[in-house]
């Protein structure tokens, strides 16, 4: 009997592993998050870490803010939850772009703010890369309760080269403005639109200008704008500053977006590129392509 009593619980000891959260027997639950398209989960190569905020699931009272488990930024240990409804809602890479508010009054009133301005101006600087996920669970006792939730890419990248046909109006610094990008969401999921098998939250706030220094590399400009998504009726224009010259007028890029057909309502990864030739007589063409060159224009582009 003694022996058979050793060889039980040996056979318990090797067949649940302490260390192994895979191993459902012992492990509580735990929420997974993911970056999926096109079958990959993107989520290693862009999400560097997670602010995670938990609600109660019947009233939305905040209750507190979990972190994800050292080493594993995809991943947050719910196995100290008691059973019952719940909603987590996540946002990723958040550093200096802005701030989540309004947690500690409910899930209703949960919000992103963009703070980081230009300088001492009211546009907007460089913004992070931002992903966002919310999910609804229910806490079983005995139940495995792994649950996995998909982040939704909640920023916009703009990319711009601007070349001129003569020469540049000279060395020093230009300025490449965005009018016209929204400046916060509302992060309450049931106000959020789907699109696909995601959800895109809601916007909140104004519309502000988005600022980018550069300097001449070659004889050109390049620039990378990160805000917040764009929509199909709210495109941003965008002008090219020699210090407080105005080297173009505002150009609007809801047309030129149109015209390519560019529309960031259906696009769940919105990620733009725009190079902008500025003749001598002050007139602009525009071309979706960083590729092209002054000597090298592909038939395609479009004048403002």
């Amino acid at each position: 009997m003694r022996l058979l009593l050793t060889v039980l619980a040996c056979v318990l000891l090797v067949g649940c592993d302490l260390g192994d959260d895979r191993d459902l027997c012992c492990y509580r639950g735990g929420m997974t998050y993911r970056l999926t398209y096109d079958g990959y989960d993107y989520f290693p190569d862009r999400v560097e870490h997670l602010r995670c905020f938990l609600f109660s699931g019947d009233d939305g009272r905040f209750l507190r803010e979990l972190p994800t488990v050292p080493g594993r930024p995809e991943r947050v240990d719910l196995s100290g939850l008691e059973e019952g409804d719940y909603g987590l809602i996540a946002v990723g890479n958040l550093d200096d772009y802005g701030e989540v508010e309004g947690f500690e009054e409910s899930v209703r009133s949960l919000r992103f703010g963009a703070c980081d301005f230009f300088r001492e101006t009211r546009a907007l600087a460089h913004g992070d890369q931002l992903y966002w996920g919310a999910k609804r669970f229910r806490m079983k006792t005995g139940c495995a309760n792994e649950f996995v939730t998909e982040l939704s890419n909640v920023h916009c990248h703009l990319k711009v080269m601007v070349e001129w046909e003569g020469l540049p109006p000279g060395s020093g610094s230009y300025y490449l403005q965005l009018s016209g990008v929204h400046e916060g969401y509302d992060l309450f999921p049931g106000n959020a639109r789907p699109l696909g098998e995601r959800i895109f939250p809601a916007y909140t706030g104004e519309l502000r200008s988005s600022v980018e220094e550069s300097n001449l590399l070659n004889m050109a400009l390049r620039a990378e704008f990160v805000t917040l998504r764009y929509t199909d009726e709210e495109i941003p224009s965008i002008r090219v500053w020699y210090g407080a010259s105005a080297q173009t007028e505002l150009i609007d890029l809801k047309p030129v977006f149109r015209q390519w057909g560019w529309y960031p309502d259906s696009t769940p990864v919105q990620e733009y590129e725009l190079h902008l030739l500025i003749y001598r007589d002050g007139s602009v063409e525009l071309s979706p392509s960083l590729d092209v060159g002054v000597n090298d224009w592909t038939d395609g582009g479009t004048f403002e």
